[in-house]
C-alpha cells in the first residue's frame, strides 16, 4: 500500500484516498494519477517520495509516502 497525499490546488482536484497498491516509478505513478484525476493531467506537479523529491525514474516500493505536490518557491 502507497499513502498519497495531495497539496495546494492539487488537493481540491484530487480525492485523496487512503492509500492505493502500487508498485513502479515516479513516472508511471504520474500517469495513473493523471488517469484517476483527469483534473490534474494538464497540471504540473513534483512527486517527493518519503520526503525526497523524486524523479520520474524513482521507484515507489510498498509502505512509501507519496507527496503530490505543486510548483512551489521559498524565499
Amino acid at each position: 500500500m502507497v499513502t498519497l497525499l495531495f497539496f495546494g490546488e492539487l488537493k481540491d482536484l484530487a480525492v485523496p484516498t487512503a492509500g492505493i497498491d502500487f508498485n513502479g516509478t515516479v513516472g508511471q505513478l504520474r500517469m495513473h494519477i493523471e488517469e484517476v484525476y483527469p483534473n490534474i493531467k494538464n497540471k504540473t506537479f513534483s512527486v517527493a517520495v518519503n520526503k525526497i523529491m523524486a524523479s520520474d525514474d524513482t521507484m515507489i516500493t510498498a509502505g512509501a509516502e507519496v507527496a503530490i505536490m505543486p510548483p512551489f518557491s521559498g524565499g
